[in-house]
């Protein structure tokens, strides 16, 4: 039961520039993506992103102009990033793995993310320049989850259950 509960996704993110958070929010079979001014109580944008299901995990890039996000597309989950001036969605992992969590470096130039290895979770990172540059940065049998740098992206912090008796508790990886 508590791999369940730690499965879950980050169903917030707050713009590091700006007073607006952004969810994905259920509209009958429809998952849009809400920016909502947090201050006003107001929508300041919803975009639909047709095709895409599933969709989960919202990131703020540190510029607040774009968004990473998880998403089913023709049955394989990968991670996608939302250009919020355009509209346009690209592809950030591109292969028949299944992703999520992305979280932005504090420069915007990668991504840590889980990524499902066999039945545990590990934690990868993406170069946003280059999204074929993909590295693993946890091995074993655990579940290391939700990855987040810290601001001074010194480190990235993450739960796992590699403890004793398999209860998650917080890491981090210095790098």
């Amino acid at each position: 039961i508590l791999t369940l509960i730690f499965q879950g996704r980050r169903d917030i993110s707050w713009c590091p520039v700006g007073d607006e958070v952004a969810i994905f929010v259920r509209r009958e079979n429809r998952w849009p993506l809400i920016i909502h001014d947090a201050l006003r109580g107001r929508i300041v944008k919803e975009n639909e992103l047709a095709g895409y299901s599933q969709t989960a995990s919202p990131a703020f890039s540190p510029d607040g102009k774009r968004i990473a996000f998880e998403a089913n597309r023709d049955g394989i989950v990968d991670l996608f990033e939302l250009d919020l001036e355009s509209g346009s969605v690209r592809n950030l992992t591109q292969d028949d793995y299944f992703d999520a969590n992305p979280w932005y470096a504090p420069d915007g130039k990668t991504l840590v993310y889980n990524r499902e290895v066999g039945q545990a979770w590990k934690i990868f990172s993406v170069d946003l320049s280059d999204p074929s540059l993909k590295t693993q940065w946890t091995f074993g049998d655990s579940s290391d989850i939700q990855p987040s740098y810290s601001r001074d992206g010194k480190h990235v912090y993450f739960s796992s259950d590699r403890g004793p008796d398999g209860i998650f508790n917080i890491y981090s990886i210095d790098l």
